[in-house]
C-alpha cells in the first residue's frame, strides 16, 4: 500500500515537472525582439523634414521561419509584401536583409545589421554602419528631391533596461533603451556638395513585444538639408 502511494506521489511529481518544463519551453516569447511566428504589429510613423510633415502606417506580421542559405531565418512581412529577414547566432539577432517585389520576381537586398547583441546588459556597446533614411529638402529639383544618401559609422549602446514607455498600444514596463549616434563627412551631388552628417537614434524595446518606439534624427551642415526626424510608435500588438 505504501509503495503504491509512493509511486502515485512520484507519478504526480513527474507530471508536474513535465508540465512546468513544457510550459517553460512553449510559453510566450519574452525576448526584446521576439522572432516566433504569429505576431502582428501596427506602427504610426511621423516624418518631419524642412518644415514638411508626413504620416504613414506600417503593418508587420511574423511568418513561419524557413531555411535561407543554410540558416534558420525568421521573417516579418509588411502589408506591401516586403519581407525582413532575421537570423540569430552567438553575436545576437541580425537582420540579414530584405526581399522586395522587383517586377514579376522577388529581389533580395543585402543589408546586414546587428539589431540586438547577445549581451544585452546595460552598458553593452558595439559599432556598426547605418544608412541615412530621411535627410531631404522635400522640394523637387531638376533631378528629383535633394536627398542625402550616405553610410555613417555609429556607436550603439544599451543605456537602460527599466524604462517605462507609453504609446498608443499602451504602457510598457522594463523597456530596453538603445541609443545610436555617429557622424561622417559626406560628398553629395552637385546640388548638395560636402557636408557633415550626423545620425542620432533611440529605440525602445519591450519584453515579449519588440520595438515600441523609435526616434531618429538626421542633421547636416548643409543649409538645404539641415534636419529631419522620424518618430515611430506602436499602435497595436497582437499575438495571433
Amino acid at each position: 500500500m505504501m509503495n503504491s502511494q509512493a509511486n502515485s506521489y512520484l507519478s504526480c511529481f513527474c507530471l508536474l515537472v513535465l508540465f512546468f518544463l513544457t510550459n517553460a519551453c512553449t510559453g510566450p516569447d519574452t525576448s526584446y525582439f521576439p522572432l516566433s511566428k504569429a505576431k502582428h504589429w501596427r506602427y504610426d510613423i511621423t516624418a518631419t523634414s524642412m518644415g514638411t510633415t508626413s504620416f504613414k502606417r506600417l503593418l508587420l506580421i511574423s511568418l513561419p521561419s524557413r531555411i535561407i542559405e543554410g540558416e534558420t531565418t525568421y521573417i516579418q512581412q509588411s502589408l506591401t509584401g516586403t519581407q525582413f529577414l532575421y537570423q540569430k547566432n552567438n553575436l545576437g539577432i541580425i537582420r540579414i536583409g530584405f526581399i522586395v517585389a522587383d517586377g514579376a520576381s522577388l529581389k533580395k537586398i543585402e543589408d546586414e545589421q546587428l539589431i540586438l547583441p547577445a549581451n544585452i546588459d546595460v552598458g553593452s556597446e558595439w559599432e556598426s554602419i547605418v544608412s541615412t533614411q530621411i535627410l531631404t529638402t522635400g522640394k523637387p529639383s531638376e533631378n528629383g528631391n535633394m536627398q542625402m544618401r550616405a553610410k555613417i559609422p555609429v556607436k550603439n549602446i544599451i543605456e537602460s533596461n527599466d524604462d517605462v514607455i507609453k504609446v498608443k498600444a499602451g504602457e510598457f514596463q522594463n523597456c530596453l533603451r538603445l541609443h545610436t549616434n555617429g557622424f561622417a563627412f559626406i560628398r553629395g551631388n552637385n546640388n548638395i556638395g560636402r557636408a557633415l552628417v550626423e545620425i542620432d537614434q533611440t529605440n525602445w524595446y519591450a519584453p515579449g513585444v519588440g520595438l515600441v518606439k523609435s526616434v531618429l534624427t538626421e542633421t547636416s551642415t548643409n543649409d538645404a538639408l539641415s534636419r529631419a526626424e522620424l518618430v515611430t510608435e506602436l499602435k497595436l500588438f497582437e499575438r495571433l
